[in-house]
């Protein structure tokens, strides 16, 4: 391999851990499906109540 395919794939790796990180931190803070943000199929009926 050479330096720039390096930097490339460094570059991916690196994005991808961040995109991993804030989908691991949003999970933990409550936000996303797991902490029913509004957007599951269960909360889009009108009559189901769902904890923010």
């Amino acid at each position: 391999m050479n330096v720039s395919t390096m930097l490339v794939l460094l570059v991916v790796a690196a994005i991808a851990g961040f995109s991993i990180r804030s989908l691991v931190k949003s999970k933990k803070s409550g936000k996303g499906c797991a902490g029913c943000s509004g957007g599951c199929s269960h909360c889009s009926d009108q009559n189901s109540e769902c904890s923010k």
